[in-house]
């Protein structure tokens, strides 16, 4: 049996790119509009107050790099010297989990350092909005409030 996703035709490649632009894009702008509505209860200067929404900000294109970049070779608008895996790979490298030793330039900045970077962005900027930092200090206080009373 063949693994999955090895075996798809071009359509379901296809639709299975789109489908995933559309959905990371979506939650993407979701997130954003989140943070970016938040920034109205911040207090403090223009970095404070918005840095937040620009991480996330940035960290959209960063993400939504190598989504596109596959939707732009599915439809013929970029060659195939934009592709992720070296040609001279067989399928079965590609397919296992040893396939980060096929991965181009390309693939390398795109898909590993271009898509971590996003999300390292967009971890540190929902951490900051949710001011995740101040609230572990106020469990940490709880803490140890709590164990000075036993």
């Amino acid at each position: 049996m063949a693994v999955v996703g090895s075996a798809a035709t071009a359509s379901a490649k296809h639709a299975g790119h789109l489908t995933s632009f559309c959905l990371t894009g979506g939650i993407l702008l979701i997130i954003n509009i989140y943070v970016w509505w938040g920034s109205f209860k911040r207090r403090g200067n223009l970095f404070n107050r918005y840095g937040p929404m620009v991480l996330t900000m940035y960290a959209i294109p960063c993400i939504m790099f190598d989504l596109t970049r596959h939707l732009l070779i599915d439809n013929g608008l970029l060659n195939s010297n934009w592709s992720m895996f070296i040609d001279s790979c067989s399928d079965d490298e590609i397919d296992s989990l040893l396939a980060i030793k096929c991965l181009t330039l390309q693939g390398w900045l795109i898909t590993i350092a271009s898509t971590y970077l996003g999300f390292v962005l967009l971890m540190w900027g929902s951490f900051w909005n949710a001011n995740i930092v101040q609230k572990f200090r106020e469990i940490r206080a709880k803490w140890r409030e709590l164990r000075e009373l036993n």
